[in-house]
């Protein structure tokens, strides 16, 4: 949807309202008040708050979607994601750029990690429901809950960690942009890092057993 937006210049208006066009426009407008005073630590404390309040409820939706064969899980999770690529692509194109991804690429990593983990969790309670592998369909209801417990408690954990960063880093627009992207780059990094070999060598000395 970005890539599509980016070369569609008109197609976000004709997706999203233009009062929220306007509204998202204010947000990272380099010449708002906004980006030229330092927000005070009580105003980071309230979106904190905020932060985690947004956060949590979509992930919830996400994986609460899956109960419905996981087809809620599915649609949670394109909604967002088309609507952020509306988003990216129609802030690059009005030139917002280097307000923006500075902006996003911090806590992004956790927030949207977490909000695709959500959605998977979903889509094993919708698997499961189906798929009871010899369970009755209860009992594999409840083990795939058990079994979606640990990613759903991890992804509540990384979405606090996003609104701390989104609250208390994100917004501090007077920081070097190289700095905030570079900060950006380095989370993406270490969270694939993280969840493509955390865990790897007890499960091979366990095969091994």
């Amino acid at each position: 949807m970005g890539l599509l937006c980016v070369t569609s210049p008109d197609l976000p208006r004709e997706l999203i309202s233009p009062e929220d066009l306007h509204n998202i426009e204010t947000m990272y407008n380099p010449e708002n008040n906004l980006y030229l005073r330092p927000r005070e630590v009580t105003g980071d404390a309230d979106m904190f708050g905020y932060y985690i309040y947004n956060n949590i409820s979509i992930a919830f939706r996400t994986f609460a979607g899956g109960i419905f064969a996981g087809i809620g899980s599915l649609f949670f999770l394109c909604l967002n994601a088309g609507y952020l690529g509306i988003i990216s692509g129609h802030i690059i194109n009005v030139g917002y750029s280097n307000t923006f991804f500075p902006f996003v690429i911090a806590h992004g990593s956790f927030e949207l990690t977490a909000i695709v983990f959500s959605a998977y969790a979903g889509l094993l309670l919708g698997y499961r429901f189906f798929v009871t592998k010899g369970l009755s369909r209860s009992a594999s209801i409840k083990k795939a809950g058990k079994d979606a417990l640990p990613i759903i408690a991890g992804s509540a954990l990384m979405l606090v960690i996003a609104a701390a960063i989104e609250a208390f880093w994100s917004s501090k627009h007077m920081l070097p942009i190289q700095l905030r992207v570079g900060t950006g780059i380095v989370l993406w990094v270490l969270l694939l890092v993280y969840f493509l070999f955390a865990g790897k060598a007890r499960v091979y000395k366990r095969r091994e057993k």
